[in-house]
């Protein structure tokens, strides 16, 4: 367990998981501007993209200190392992948000087919949408508990390029880094 775990406890256990939150959250809007771009048929807003990947990889950067990760530099030609451990921890992080979402939209249906003048047939599927909130949320436990055991026993030393991202993150031009 890194030393910044054990000392702070449950603070730092929150800290790593608003990071995790924030990196999330960065790549979500990240993407509704890539979903502008493409009902636009053209790139109209990259240098805006660009520079919430930059501000997403500065939190990275700011979680893989607090989890005490160093990075070496490799060939950034291959994946390294802080890559991969960090392509993991964008990606779980971003399907915890999206079960968010999921739960809210379920949770809205589910108010809506509870309405007075309920049938047999809405009751049906009333269950069927309580049955995937359940399952929606067991999912959404399972990435939280798997992200925060990751997180409190982090690899202490990974290989990569000096700026760790996912490959789509390759992207950016080399000046804008």
């Amino acid at each position: 367990m890194s030393n910044v775990l054990r000392v702070g406890g449950v603070w730092e256990e929150a800290l790593l998981e608003e990071l995790i939150y924030a990196i999330a959250h960065i790549a979500h809007a990240e993407q509704h501007l890539l979903e502008i771009e493409t009902s636009q048929g053209k790139p109209v807003i990259p240098e805006l993209i660009n520079a919430l990947r930059s501000c997403r990889k500065d939190i990275g950067d700011i979680l893989f200190n607090n989890l005490q990760v160093a990075k070496s530099s490799t060939d950034p030609e291959f994946r390294g392992s802080a890559e991969s451990f960090w392509c993991f921890l964008k990606h779980t992080s971003m399907a915890l948000i999206h079960c968010d979402e999921i739960a809210e939209k379920l949770i809205k249906r589910l108010i809506n087919g509870l309405g007075s003048s309920a049938n047999e047939a809405d009751m049906d599927k009333v269950k069927d949408i309580a049955s995937n909130l359940i399952d929606v949320y067991r999912v959404r436990k399972m990435l939280r508990d798997t992200l925060m055991k990751v997180l409190k026993e982090p690899p202490t030393n990974i290989d990569s390029s000096s700026l760790v991202r996912c490959r789509e993150d390759l992207c950016l031009d080399s000046d804008s880094e």
